[in-house]
């Protein structure tokens, strides 16, 4: 028989925990993903089901129990927004290719700099007529230039899966300077373009491939590296040869979901806010250099669980290390067994909204970021952590990170918020996204007030 005081007892315990994380997720502050999370009571009958996608998006193989429709169309909407080539196509080698990860960004990154890895170093193709027009590689193996803002996750890709940083081979230029572990950035969070250029001809002349790890929001500071630019220096880099000695791989964690929708309400001349960059980031495949984009679109629209979304271009998807006979299908993602929950949930959420409804979202998102800096702008010599002052940074354009002096552990606690050693001394900063409403951010000041000197 059971114990009932124990059973009790586990009840009280699970109503306490529920009670505490929904009080923390209200004033979820800190980190890159929404707690907006809304589970429509028409999926409740997919919790009994062991909804598992594995093996290959395309492919339907003998787990018959899956999602993969609902996850091809999952993928047909990313590859529309980013502007994939012949997207009513997909899986062949003039288009795109790609699957929903298990994690979020940090498996889209590992996929992106294994296939990178592989490919440059003359990795079979898919598709044959793609391995006709793959072009020579360099014997040395490839190295991987990204900067110091860069989400951790793609350092530790690296380190799994032995790609080299420039510093792994102790070169050191004219001027006797070694060769850094990763690219500097500016005050804003981008990469410094001049710097990686410099260290990109460098390591190319040694014979080295090179993958390029670039951001659309860096995950602290929301920087934009600038893609455009970076591609247009590339004839310099090598030497206007035509063979593809290349990979450029895009981290667009949250900006890869909001910047289409930004774009679109732009251009139909329905957006409420000044222009304060020099250009749009653009980041798509629009770009004819861009290998692969990844997106956490969990973070952006609200999710109970991690996923992501892995895009490629078809002439660079490569043959898998096996091919299973076991479940009908290729082993062509990294992580094999893939909730198929996860692709029902995104399917359905992107099936059940218009256009109307994303540009609505995204103008939200940016009054709200509009008005949590006006408001903690407003701190700045009144406000003081001790004898330092408080000091707020103006948000990147379009991305909704704010940095600021770091506060008080009881508010980076109860917030829940991220921070950074940084040049201007430790920061902290907020993220808005679905659940920041302006409420949250008069809470959030009026904490910091209470806790802090005041004047």
């Amino acid at each position: 028989m059971p114990d009932s005081s124990r059973s009790i007892n586990h009840h009280q315990q699970l109503d306490d925990f529920i009670q505490k994380k929904t009080l923390l997720a209200e004033n979820f502050l800190g980190y890159q993903t929404s707690q907006h999370v809304q589970f429509d009571p028409a999926l409740y009958p997919l919790l009994n089901l062991n909804l598992l996608n594995l093996g290959d998006a395309y492919t339907e193989g003998n787990f018959r129990v899956n999602a993969k429709e609902q996850e091809q169309a999952v993928l047909d909407f990313y590859a529309r927004h980013w502007n994939a080539p012949n997207v009513d196509t997909p899986n062949s080698a003039d288009s795109y290719w790609g699957y929903v990860t298990t994690m979020g960004s940090t498996e889209g990154n590992l996929f992106g700099l294994w296939n990178a890895r592989d490919y440059l170093s003359g990795g079979k193709a898919w598709f044959p007529e793609a391995e006709l027009t793959a072009p020579p590689r360099k014997n040395l193996p490839p190295v991987l230039l990204t900067s110091r803002e860069t989400h951790y996750s793609v350092a530790k890709a690296a380190h799994i899966l032995g790609i080299a940083l420039p510093s792994s081979f102790a070169y050191r230029d004219a001027q006797e300077k070694l060769a850094p572990d990763f690219i500097g950035s500016d005050k804003c969070g981008a990469i410094a373009l001049d710097e990686l250029v410099y260290w990109a001809e460098f390591l190319f002349a040694q014979g080295h491939p090179l993958i390029f790890a670039l951001n659309i929001g860096t995950t602290f500071k929301g920087g934009f590296d600038p893609i455009k630019k970076i591609v247009a220096r590339l004839p310099q880099v090598f030497n206007d040869s035509s063979a593809r000695h290349y990979w450029i791989h895009v981290d667009a964690a949250i900006c890869g979901n909001t910047l289409p929708w930004i774009e679109q309400t732009q251009t139909a001349g329905d957006w409420p806010f000044a222009l304060t960059a020099d250009e749009f980031p653009h980041f798509d495949f629009r770009i004819a250099q861009v290998s692969s984009i990844c997106a956490s679109p969990y973070k952006w629209m609200g999710a109970p669980f991690p996923f992501g979304v892995y895009l490629t271009r078809g002439q660079f998807r490569l043959q898998p290390p096996v091919h299973p006979k076991y479940i009908g299908s290729p082993d062509s993602t990294f992580s094999g067994s893939r909730s198929g929950l996860a692709c029902v949930y995104a399917w359905h959420y992107f099936s059940t909204k218009t256009p109307a409804d994303h540009w609505q979202e995204v103008t939200v998102l940016q009054r709200v970021v509009d008005y949590a800096y006006a408001e903690l702008k407003k701190l700045e010599g009144h406000l003081w952590m001790g004898e330092k002052p408080f000091q707020v940074f103006a948000p990147n354009y379009l991305a909704p990170m704010i940095c600021f002096t770091q506060p008080a552990q009881a508010i980076i606690d109860q917030f829940s918020l991220a921070s950074e050693d940084t040049a201007y001394g430790t920061l902290s900063h907020i993220i808005i996204l679905k659940q920041v409403t302006t409420a949250v951010i008069d809470c959030f000041i009026a904490r910091l007030k209470q806790e802090h000197h005041y004047e």
